[in-house]
């Protein structure tokens, strides 16, 4: 197996700023909740928004022992940038009024796709690392299981919105 750190750390710095466009997302997707009527909802994103920071340190964590520390200023998208670039919604989605479960549901699907791109490229990573991103995949797959169900929810019982 490859060791490389360079290899290594690019896609690594890649789900920096993956991981933070979906903080984002989630902040303007609650922005636009009613705080009255989807308490639970807003329970649910505050919760996979923390999960994402704990992963966003993990992730710093990684970097910095292999003196690679994520610089934004140094940063240069990627293969899998772009593969996030080409999935996820855009955040004047959230903000604008697009069916919340929707967007939602299009982040999750996206954040799985880079996940499962990582995972099957696991020739560049350490056995530590690849136990990490596997880890966070299955996380990442309950979540989206979780969002898929209470948008079949929202469908049933009040149309989507």
């Amino acid at each position: 197996m490859k060791n490389d750190t360079t290899i290594h750390a690019k896609p690594l710095w890649d789900l920096i700023p993956i991981l933070t466009e979906r903080l984002d997302i989630y902040r303007a997707t609650i922005s636009a909740l009613d705080a009255d009527r989807d308490v639970g909802l807003i329970a649910f994103l505050e919760n996979a928004m923390q999960l994402t920071q704990q992963f966003i340190s993990q992730l710093n964590g990684v970097l910095a022992k292999e003196d690679h520390a994520f610089s934004e200023a140094d940063w240069v998208a990627g293969d899998l940038y772009a593969l996030w670039k080409e999935r996820r919604p855009l955040l004047s989605d959230a903000e604008s009024g697009e069916p919340v479960m929707q967007v939602i549901a299009k982040t999750e699907e996206a954040l799985c796709a880079v996940f499962e791109y990582m995972l099957s490229h696991t020739d560049k990573w350490r056995e530590d690392t690849i136990a990490m991103l596997t880890s966070q995949a299955e996380l990442q797959q309950d979540i989206a299981e979780e969002i898929e169900q209470a948008k079949k929810k929202a469908m049933t019982n009040d149309g989507e919105r």
